[in-house]
């Protein structure tokens, strides 16, 4: 991959984030094919699974609320609240600027994307532990 699809990749996933979390429009587009999973690191993937929850239990973005959720973390004066803490400020600065048009056409391609990284991933490590057959099975999308 090239350093600038990187890049792009990690803004992306911060962009597609912030619209599950405050966008009253695309959170539901967005969450019907979004799961915590594709989300590269821990702290997305616990922010994504507390925007998803909320967005199944009340049809809408978890917005203000988002803190509240992750009030048990962001409390805790460690390193792990701190990026906590770092990620939300980020979201909230995002909200109001984020060009959410293009994001959406963006978002089938970051789930392809992430689909095959994992799945390329289950296939290395199946193949590594000389299972070729289940290595075969994750790249064919089974």
């Amino acid at each position: 991959m090239k350093d600038d699809d990187t890049k792009l990749s990690g803004a992306l996933q911060e962009n597609l984030l912030t619209l599950l979390c405050f966008d009253d429009r695309y959170c539901k587009p967005a969450r019907a094919v979004l799961t915590p999973q594709l989300f590269e690191s821990a702290v997305f993937r616990e922010v994504a699974g507390h925007a998803i929850a909320f967005i199944d239990q009340f049809g809408a973005p978890i917005k203000e609320h988002l803190p509240d959720h992750l009030e048990h973390i962001l409390e805790a004066g460690d390193k792990k609240a701190a990026s906590f803490r770092k990620l939300v400020e980020n979201l909230f600065l995002a909200k109001d600027s984020i060009n959410a048009e293009w994001v959406m056409t963006q978002l089938h391609k970051f789930v392809r994307q992430q689909t095959l990284k994992s799945a390329f991933l289950t296939a290395v490590e199946a193949f590594e532990a000389g299972d070729v057959d289940a290595a075969e099975v994750a790249l064919q999308g089974g």
